[in-house]
């Protein structure tokens, strides 16, 4: 599965449950994606201010600063949300999803 054409992205993930943070690792790491992992807005916001992405996939449901409120403050310095997909994944409508976004 490796060696796809999205082969090297970087990927910041933000979800705080340790179980979906390991589903989504193994779903993605299966496409030799760099994967970088954060369990809050804050440190959603804090990484984006210090890297570069090429996708960030965000949970919308977590405590203190949720993914709608982290994605409002994206969006406030002009990058944003542009697509999005229901748990639970369905790998399929991830990629699909995904590749809509990186076309």
């Amino acid at each position: 599965m490796g060696g796809d054409r999205w082969s090297g992205k970087r990927v910041l993930v933000v979800e705080d449950n340790a179980f979906n943070q390991a589903l989504v690792r193994g779903i993605l790491g299966k496409k030799g994606w760099q994967i970088e992992m954060v369990e809050s807005g804050e440190l959603a916001l804090s990484r984006l201010s210090e890297h570069t992405y090429d996708l960030v996939l965000m949970d919308v449901q977590m405590a203190a600063m949720d993914g709608l409120q982290t994605t409002m403050a994206v969006r406030a310095s002009e990058v944003g949300m542009d697509g999005y997909v229901v748990k639970p994944i369905a790998v399929d409508k991830l990629f699909s999803e995904i590749g809509r976004v990186l076309v």
